[in-house]
């Protein structure tokens, strides 16, 4: 039982956060969608080797159903989101969650953890996973990296240089001595700068293009400075509904929109001296309700080099407003050397009552749809738009542990009184799972070693 309480805590920890206190009423308009959903998953769809453990998985899946409701309010970092985790077979075993906050701090509250609340920074959450990748074997960094306040937090102080510089414009000039100090600032940022630091070694866990891409981080002063820029005064030149950045050898941004939600930007810039050469476009048009995007991303490779990163995305009829009747297409392609490469083709289906079919397929071949691994069908129904949402100003300490940054001594004191709640509640939801799906995560998590770690052993 141990065992199980700890999967389950590893599982809540990477779920995100809720709060609890003293409420306050913050005026801010909101949208809220309900949800009601069943995942199916394809073993066939995996290699051979993996299919039995996808059985397993598949048999997991498909006992349960989820249901909830996601708030987020319009133009604040602020969400809510209302999750239970239903055994169809066994409703009354259900496992409730619930997200809430804003970018930080995140705490997780649970059914299993009473009046319990486990605190999270969002800083230390990306410290967090890529340490426990190091001891698991788990490729956890990923978890972080996935989370987008993860990248904010670490680019916070960058992000703020480069708004400094853009403060200091002067008749469409930015002047070489503000290229200048956004070099010096970016400089000391990479080598001195935790977050950031943090967020490389993320990046370059487990991967064979760590030393490539810690050359390309810490050249990226360098490049802004003398090959971007130049080292002399930056030209902007607005018009008509399109901008352009001009260094003193020709453009190097491009960018264009219209009254009718039509965009475009594209960057043209030089070969970095590791040989990588940067390459980033969007395209956006909306018509009639429908949106269609694509973009491209990356660090391409030069002459005997493989691309560090090269990313491909298009997203075809997506509709602006839901629900709608739709047939929207979603691909992802991700290649290069730094992170694992993906491929995947997603098909919505939707229709004006909420009801919607998500197919997650291997890529298009011959234009041919790939072959199905997941599908996500279920509702998805909009309610009122709130012109007043609730958030929690204070947390009592008492009930409250930041898990992250917490010392044994700390965990044991708090832990006394949740065990109990905790394994009343697994053993209602896992009495609604079957056996073989049981066994195939506990299977996995034994052998990976996440027990161990989690209980100290």
């Amino acid at each position: 039982m141990k065992r199980l309480i700890a999967a389950l805590m590893m599982v809540c920890l990477l779920l995100g956060g809720l709060s609890a206190g003293a409420e306050e009423t913050y005026t801010l308009s909101a949208k809220e969608y309900d949800f009601d959903f069943t995942l199916k998953l394809f073993p066939e769809a995996f290699p051979e080797k993996l299919r039995e453990k996808a059985r397993g998985y598949a048999d997991f899946l498909g006992a349960l159903r989820w249901k909830g409701s996601f708030l987020k309010a319009t133009g604040e970092d602020y969400y809510d989101l209302r999750l239970s985790v239903i055994p169809v077979s066994q409703p009354d075993g259900a496992i409730d969650f619930r997200i809430h906050g804003p970018q930080d701090p995140m705490l997780v509250h649970s059914s299993l953890f009473g009046d319990r609340i486990i605190q999270l920074s969002t800083f230390s959450l990306l410290n967090f996973c890529s340490k426990m990748a190091e001891h698991l074997g788990i490729p956890l960094q990923y978890v972080g990296l996935a989370y987008p306040y993860s990248w904010l937090f670490s680019l916070k102080l960058p992000i703020a240089d480069w708004q400094y510089m853009m403060e200091k414009e002067e008749n469409g000039v930015i002047a070489a001595e503000w290229v200048s100090y956004l070099w010096n600032c970016w400089w000391w940022r990479i080598y001195d700068n935790e977050p950031v630091k943090i967020l490389v070694d993320a990046l370059c866990k487990n991967t064979e293009a760590e030393n490539a891409f810690r050359a390309v981080v810490n050249e990226i002063p360098d490049y802004f400075a003398k090959d971007f820029a130049r080292e002399r005064a930056l030209h902007i030149r607005r018009e008509a509904r399109q901008t352009t950045w001009a260094n003193d050898e020709g453009e190097v941004f491009f960018r264009k929109y219209d009254e009718g939600g039509n965009s475009g930007m594209e960057l043209t810039m030089p070969r970095m001296k590791t040989g990588y050469l940067p390459v980033f476009s969007l395209e956006s048009s909306e018509e009639n309700g429908w949106r269609s995007t694509r973009l491209k991303a990356g660090l391409l490779g030069g002459e005997n080099q493989q691309d560090l990163l090269n990313l491909k995305m298009s997203l075809i009829a997506f509709p602006t407003v839901w629900p709608a009747d739709c047939w929207s297409l979603l691909s992802l392609d991700l290649t290069g050397t730094l992170l694992p490469n993906l491929g995947v083709s997603c098909y919505l289906e939707g229709e004006k009552s909420g009801r919607f079919r998500l197919e997650i397929r291997k890529p298009t071949v011959e234009m041919e749809p790939g072959q199905i691994m997941l599908t996500v069908e279920g509702e998805l129904t909009p309610r009122e738009e709130l012109s007043e949402i609730t958030a929690y100003a204070e947390i009592p300490q008492e009930r409250t542990l930041d898990l992250l940054v917490s010392n044994d001594t700390e965990i044991q004191a708090y832990l006394p009184g949740l065990t109990g709640t905790m394994a009343k509640g697994l053993l209602r939801f896992l009495a609604g799972i079957p056996t073989s799906a049981c066994q195939t995560v506990m299977d996995d998590l034994e052998e990976l070693g996440v027990f161990s770690a989690l209980l100290g052993q």
